[in-house]
């Protein structure tokens, strides 16, 4: 068996937490769930994010 690579997701790194952005999105979170634990995590996987902070937006996914 062979496998070929045929895309390649740009290695950007992850969002910083300490941003304003990050910040807003935490206190709305808050606002409707004043216990919730916010915190970054690393997701096993990838998605579309890497493409926008190649650019040099900032780029968070939210679950629950």
């Amino acid at each position: 068996m062979t496998l070929e690579v045929i895309t390649r997701t740009p290695d950007t790194g992850a969002s910083r937490s300490d941003t304003p952005l990050f910040v807003a999105i935490a206190a709305a979170i808050r606002k409707h769930h004043p216990d919730a634990v916010i915190a970054p995590m690393l997701v096993p996987f990838g998605t579309d994010s890497a493409y926008m902070r190649v650019r040099g937006a900032k780029a968070y996914g939210l679950t629950q």
